[in-house]
């Protein structure tokens, strides 16, 4: 379980600079990119280091919005680009982006778009609530998947 906690927090990590930066430099779309050929690595390497459970416990943890609440955990330590100001984005009561998690797919599913431009939001108790799942679920999977 190790191994994936340390790929997420790694993760976590660049997307708090890799975003920051990107935000600031208007190259997001570039960003996401790499975002999207680092998560593949990473996953990779829990694979080679750790097997498949490895591997599918840190895109279960990513996919619960672990690595966002370590993203604005890095917001409050290292204040990039003063970005300290967003720490609680979170608990704000205005979260639209987390549409690719579990809950944000289902109201995505059943609810549909706020509008033409807008997911809906997800609550802060939702968000806690969904990552609580996901990390007993990978837990369970650490201890019970061979």
């Amino acid at each position: 379980m190790i191994l994936p906690i340390l790929a997420i927090a790694v993760f976590a990590l660049y997307d708090y600079f890799g975003f920051t930066y990107s935000i600031h430099n208007n190259k997001v779309r570039s960003y996401r990119f790499s975002q999207g050929i680092l998560q593949i690595t990473i996953s990779v390497i829990c694979i080679w280091f750790g097997g498949f459970k490895a591997a599918l416990i840190f895109n279960l943890l990513w996919w619960t919005w672990w690595a966002d609440w370590l993203f604005y955990f890095y917001c409050f330590v290292f204040n990039f680009k003063g970005n300290r100001k967003d720490k609680f984005q979170p608990f704000e009561g205005n979260v639209r982006w987390a549409f690719w998690t579990p809950l944000g797919l289902l109201q995505l599913i059943f609810l549909g778009r706020e509008s033409e431009l807008h997911y809906r939001i997800l609550k802060p108790v939702s968000l806690m609530m969904q990552s609580a799942v996901g990390l007993v679920v990978s837990v369970w999977l650490n201890y019970f998947l061979p």
